[in-house]
């Protein structure tokens, strides 16, 4: 029998093998690559992630610092960074990032059982108990080594001032001085009018101690951001009604525009704080 070649080129059969493979891999999934691109960050949390931060760690805090046509220049970056935009940047990453068979195979994985044991809060819940021990026995010493009237005197006291009420930055900080040495600047970095909202709650710290929750206004923020980053490795002192009722070491600066004062103070005397406060704000 007659054996005929093929006329067909080699290219176009290797190119129609690589499309069968394709379309066999999107058949498995019943999806295409840039839905199961979308799913994957979906339940990974990538936008949010990202809009954390670009926007709260990196952008705002800039925004704080700068002024002029470089404020209404990251403004606007803020407001051009959607979610949608987020997410498109992250999927022209994966498109480049990753070929066909890697994004089934991280398809597969977040649709998984696996995934979700990983991504559920009994997971992490289980791993945060495995070091109980360990907090035992540092609680052990921090508290049962100390006496009760020690654990005490720790507390801040308040201290009478002659300020008005707001949140003073302190002159010439030295950290082997007492609370009631230390002198307050002239003028608070915050007054209550940067105040937008105010809320009562507990210490993250101790859940018996009293706490007001304080959100700034935008220029607020502003304001706490800058004074913050001034002030690194030393107190803020915070004042009510004539009185410093809180001085906070601060570790960062604080870009959030959210502050708390928090001390042994009973409901009544944390509900007289807040009217304080919220007359200062509608003066």
């Amino acid at each position: 029998m007659r054996k005929y070649k093929s006329f067909i080129p080699g290219w176009i059969r290797v190119f129609s093998v690589a499309c069968i493979i394709l379309q066999s891999a999107a058949t498995v999934t019943g999806q295409s690559r840039r839905e199961m691109t979308e799913e994957i960050v979906n339940r990974v949390g990538l936008v949010e992630t990202y809009m954390l931060q670009v926007i709260a760690w990196e952008l705002r805090p800039a925004w704080y610092h700068a002024s002029g046509a470089d404020s209404i220049y990251l403004r606007d970056l803020e407001r051009m960074l959607t979610e949608e935009e987020v997410q498109r940047r992250i999927i022209a990453v994966f498109d480049d990032f990753f070929t066909d068979n890697d994004i089934i195979d991280l398809y597969r994985f977040v649709l998984s059982d696996v995934f979700e044991k990983v991504w559920s809060g009994d997971f992490t819940t289980s791993i945060d108990a495995g070091f109980n021990d360990i907090r035992d026995k540092i609680d052990s010493i921090s508290t049962i080594d100390q006496p009760a009237e020690e654990q005490e005197s720790r507390r801040f006291v308040p201290i009478p001032t002659d300020r008005e009420d707001g949140v003073y930055a302190l002159v010439h900080y030295d950290p082997s001085m007492e609370d009631s040495d230390m002198e307050l600047n002239t003028e608070p970095g915050i007054i209550p009018k940067d105040i937008m909202l105010i809320e009562k709650g507990y210490s993250p710290f101790d859940d018996k101690m009293l706490a007001i929750h304080l959100t700034l206004t935008e220029e607020g923020a502003r304001k706490f951001y800058l004074l913050t980053k001034a002030n690194i490795g030393k107190p803020l002192a915070i004042v009510v009604e004539k009185q410093i009722l809180s001085m906070p070491l601060v570790h960062s600066a604080i870009p959030n525009g959210r502050l708390s004062i928090s001390g042994y103070f009973s409901e009544e005397e944390a509900d007289g704080i807040i009217e304080a406060l919220n007359r200062g704000i509608n003066k």
